[in-house]
């Protein structure tokens, strides 16, 4: 990613629920698009205890459906996700990649954060997919990441506080 400016993002949830409720959710890929709204499928190609190659299908926009897969290495023990996207990128993008990390906050609740990296695509021609400016390709890409990550976080939030409740 030489010459490319990489972003970093970082957002945070405190979910009432413990740490393994949320380890649970964030483990289970499978049930993501059950979780997750703008999932709408997900495909597990390859799975050992330490990592998943998963094919995912969202919607990253209104009406926007894409099909990318995503590498995660898993380190149960400190409740790690690192993922990034190793095919098939959206349009606009050259990198993304982040983690999920868990916290135990105590017996009932837990800190999860959620780290987001991207970067866009060079532009051709002045503009990048045939369609944006970069200047309008970062603000694009920086508005998706941030509503993509306060999404994602309160979806876990919510299952895991209505699988304590239930």
């Amino acid at each position: 990613m030489e010459g490319k400016i990489v972003h970093h993002v970082e957002d945070t949830v405190t979910v009432a629920a413990p740490v393994d409720t949320v380890w649970n959710v964030l483990h289970d890929v499978r049930s993501h698009d059950r979780v997750f709204g703008p999932i709408h499928e997900v495909v597990v190609l390859e799975s050992s205890a330490s990592h998943q190659l998963v094919q995912l299908t969202v919607e990253v926009n209104t009406g926007v459906v894409h099909t990318w897969v995503t590498r995660r290495d898993i380190d149960s023990e400190a409740r790690v996700i690192a993922f990034r996207q190793v095919r098939d990128l959206a349009p606009l993008v050259s990198h993304m990649g982040g983690e999920w990390r868990a916290f135990p906050l105590g017996p009932d609740r837990t800190q999860l954060v959620l780290t987001q990296d991207y970067a866009a695509r060079e532009a051709v021609n002045g503009l990048v997919a045939e369609k944006f400016t970069p200047e309008e390709t970062e603000k694009v890409l920086h508005g998706v990441a941030q509503r993509n990550a306060v999404t994602e976080l309160e979806s876990v939030k919510a299952e895991c506080e209505s699988r304590v409740a239930a």
